[in-house]
């Protein structure tokens, strides 16, 4: 048994187009679905209009190719089969309860039962009564295509921050040591700056120095207290600074109301993008 995929298309569904005029256009440019329709060009229509001696407007030909193009992009459903499925249930005269299940298949009027509910072998029954339509093969073989280079990854490595807060306070903070709390003691009164001292590393491990423009860097503030998040950005340097890549990011300077904070610092790399982030010791606000 074999299924076939009907490609005439009723042309009649667009406006301003009835059947003569399908089959008008069957006849003079062997168009049967709406995608042949989609293919064509408003001038070619329009000169085939005038040879056969039909008046139609450019405005009324564009909308017929527009309304073509729209419905060869809409997905056009078909029915392959049909079926029923009943749940039964009879009551024997000892009391019990007998149950089965039928399926019919409307399209080949076909029946089958089974005893009990079933489910599985339904669906097994059901997926052998008809074949799934397969397209022509072209007999063409495939070009092979050029791979798409996989996409750069990287991995942060913060290496210390800078605090910094008028009059006096200015310190430089290791992050190497993993049971630090704090990052720092600043006071809610007066502006003060941070910067991030970090390396970019490739997959393999390897220091990587990148542009400025090839990465955005954003610090996410959170207030442990209030629950409030606040995201700044960072202005990273473009200078290479030492053999080793270390980069430099800064925020902007800003005051924070007193508080305990976490501070997040997340990276965007090329596009579409892909990210990475590294998590600072927390920020105490008094």
């Amino acid at each position: 048994m074999t299924t076939q995929l009907y490609t005439q298309d009723d042309l009649t569904k667009i406006k301003g187009i009835g059947p003569a005029r399908q089959k008008w256009f069957a006849e003079s440019f062997d168009v049967h679905s709406f995608a042949d329709l989609a293919a064509l060009s408003v001038p070619e229509v329009e000169d085939r209009l005038k040879a056969d001696g039909r008046s139609v407007s450019r405005n009324d030909i564009k909308e017929w190719l527009n309304q073509a193009r729209s419905l060869v992009n809409e997905k056009n459903w078909k029915t392959l089969a049909t079926f029923v499925v009943n749940y039964q249930v009879c009551q024997l005269p000892d009391g019990e309860l007998e149950f089965q299940t039928t399926a019919h298949y409307i399209e080949k009027d076909k029946n089958e039962e089974w005893p009990e509910i079933q489910g599985a072998q339904v669906c097994m029954w059901m997926e052998r009564q008809f074949e799934r339509p397969k397209l022509p093969s072209s007999g063409k073989t495939q070009p092979d295509l050029p791979q798409k280079p996989a996409s750069k990854t990287y991995r942060i490595v913060a290496k210390q921050v800078r605090l910094r807060q008028a009059p006096d306070y200015d310190v430089i903070v290791p992050l190497a040591e993993e049971d630090r709390i704090f990052l720092g003691h600043i006071s809610h009164e007066y502006p003060f700056d941070l910067q991030l001292h970090f390396q970019i590393q490739d997959r393999a491990g390897n220091e990587v120095w990148l542009a400025p423009q090839d990465f955005q860097a954003q610090c996410h503030i959170h207030n442990l207290g209030t629950g409030d998040t606040s995201v700044l950005e960072l202005k990273p340097d473009d200078v290479e600074n030492d053999v080793r890549a270390v980069q430099n990011a800064a925020l902007p300077e800003l005051t924070l109301a007193p508080g305990i904070y976490n501070l997040e610092i997340l990276f965007k790399f090329g596009k579409p993008g892909y990210t990475s982030y590294i998590k600072l010791p927390r920020l105490d606000v008094h």
